[in-house]
């Protein structure tokens, strides 16, 4: 969970970063700012953001061998299905009191 909350943070700046250049509005709009993040926190995590990582470490490692180890097949890289998906409803976390600390 920590690399998707440093993931999103780091997502979120950028966003907003493209957004001031074409509203200088949203830092003094409290509410704004409020509703902007929670949309964008949906926007993202509504992508399956572990599928694609998973894809990406098993075309880019899965079958190697590990560096310093033998050629054994119990060092070669093997890369586990992501969890499925709970039943929780994102778009709850647009209605919600409270969202990010």
């Amino acid at each position: 969970f920590f690399l998707c909350d440093r993931l999103y943070v780091s997502w979120l700046i950028i966003q907003i970063l493209c957004t001031l250049v074409t509203s200088i509005d949203i830092c003094s709009d409290v509410d704004g700012m409020n509703r902007y993040i929670r949309e964008e926190f949906v926007s993202m995590y509504k992508k399956p953001i572990l599928n694609d990582l998973t894809n990406f470490f098993r075309l880019s490692y899965e079958g190697r061998h590990l560096i310093g180890k033998s050629k054994a097949a119990k060092d070669v890289v093997a890369i586990e299905e992501v969890p499925g998906q709970g039943d929780f409803d994102i778009d709850e976390v647009l209605k919600a009191r409270y969202f990010f600390s």
